[in-house]
């Protein structure tokens, strides 16, 4: 393990690389599916109030079907969270595998951990699915890394990520907070519109919500932790790249501080919540340019050091 770029384009490491993006696929796929039904269910629950009130006072309590409705909301969420989980598991110890075949980060997941066939099996699923990651993951850090040691390599590689998550977790935050303000003010005008009493406010609008803005607010709370982290991290990987370029830190120093910052990063992917892929993909293109320049510019200053 000399070489960042080769060890990308290695069998193995392209195989890790598809499997633990076929987790986290499955881990967002779940979360939709938990934020569609909780939406869904509330939508549903407002409407039919809302119709039914209409008329005047009807001759069927609606009462209980809300009640049902809202309690079909959480077991259905409680039992989506259980799948998300454990597919961000499994993505977090494919891509741990991931960073000890390109950086030479970490230990080795063990076979008990992470059987071969079911790093195959995910990989093929994931390329069936979406054949150009083979060739993305070959060439996702810049030739740039070639030029310098090994060492160096691995604490720019280590910085952009924390810059990529950091940046892509305010994106996702600005937007949490708008569907969060969203949630809780829609029901709340739509009961004043329809000129509900208190009690049918609480009941027939507001409560029909609680589940959705329960999810909003939890994945609010855990991505403003996340986001808290990644700064700390890419703070922490800057002061570490300037004592690099001002000559404070020897190769052993350097490799330190590469695994302490990695073996922190590995632990924050286990507790941080899956972003949407469409958010993903509508930041990507701007993103991935912008790594890649910052990965070339820090390459420069390195260069200029020696």
């Amino acid at each position: 393990m000399t070489n960042i770029i080769a060890n990308q384009k290695s069998t193995e490491a392209i195989e890790a690389g598809t499997a633990f993006r076929f987790a986290y696929k499955k881990a967002k796929a779940w979360k939709t599916a938990i934020w569609s039904t909780t939406l869904l269910f509330a939508v549903v629950q407002t409407v039919a109030s809302a119709y039914i009130f209409s008329n005047g006072t009807p001759e069927i309590d609606p009462t209980p079907y809300v009640v049902s409705l809202l309690l079909a909301s959480v077991f259905a969420g409680s039992f989506g969270k259980l799948q998300v989980t454990k597919w961000i598991d499994i993505g977090c110890t494919l891509q741990r595998l991931h960073d000890y075949l390109v950086m030479a980060v970490g230990v080795r997941p063990t076979h008990i951990e992470l059987p071969k066939s079911k790093i195959i099996e995910l990989s093929q699923k994931q390329i069936r699915n979406t054949p150009s990651d083979k060739q993305e993951l070959e060439n996702w850090w810049s030739t740039s890394l070639d030029t310098v040691p090994l060492s160096v390599a691995k604490v720019i590689a280590t910085y952009s990520t924390f810059a990529w998550e950091s940046e892509l977790r305010k994106k996702y935050q600005a937007l949490l907070t708008a569907l969060l303000t969203a949630s809780i003010v829609s029901p709340i005008v739509l009961a004043l519109l329809l000129n509900y009493t208190i009690s049918q406010s609480i009941i027939f609008t507001i409560a029909p919500f609680t589940p959705f803005i329960s999810v909003l607010l939890d994945e609010w709370i855990t991505n403003r932790q996340n986001l808290n982290i990644a700064n700390n991290l890419t703070k922490e990987c800057h002061t570490s790249w300037r004592n690099i370029v001002t000559g404070k830190l020897s190769v052993d120093e350097i490799e330190e501080v590469t695994e302490q910052h990695m073996n922190f990063w590995q632990s924050f992917r286990q507790s941080a919540t899956p972003i949407f892929e469409w958010i993903y993909n509508y930041s990507q293109r701007q993103m991935e340019m912008n790594m890649v320049v910052d990965t070339k510019e820090l390459v420069k200053q390195y260069q200029d050091t020696l």
